[in-house]
């Protein structure tokens, strides 16, 4: 192997493990997994954008930057796409702890209270109804 090869190969080693890599693969993988998704469901780009209420530049902006997706963004895509976005924890060889399952019917604190704010509020559907 070549000077250049070796320095490219440690150069590499060294960045897979920094936040910004970590965090590329996974937008990267995401991404990856919506096209795929579009593809056996027969979604265009442009038929995604009409999905999502954008134009079709705002598609490719997505699938060519991935690193400026929301978690907001991501789940209007999975929705789009008729599936649901679930984001896990799991160890890694460097903690090798168990990650506790979620309780599936337990809704956290902060959720609660924004629904029940959110039905003290009226809605437009209790404003035609006074009209």
């Amino acid at each position: 192997m070549s000077d250049l090869g070796k320095w490219f190969d440690q150069a590499f080693a060294g960045a897979e493990n920094t936040f910004e890599f970590r965090l590329e693969e996974k937008l990267l993988e995401f991404t990856e997994d919506v096209c795929r998704l579009m593809a056996q469901k027969g979604i265009s780009r442009s038929e995604l954008a009409k999905r999502l209420g954008k134009n079709k530049s705002y598609i490719t902006r997505i699938f060519n930057v991935p690193s400026n997706l929301t978690f907001a963004t991501m789940l209007q895509l999975a929705d789009a796409v008729d599936v649901s976005l679930e984001i896990k924890l799991a160890p890694t060889t460097s903690s090798p702890v168990e990650v506790p399952a979620r309780e599936t019917n337990r809704v956290a604190p902060a959720v609660l209270q924004r629904l029940v704010d959110w039905k003290k509020i009226p809605h437009e559907e209790e404003f035609s109804q006074a009209a």
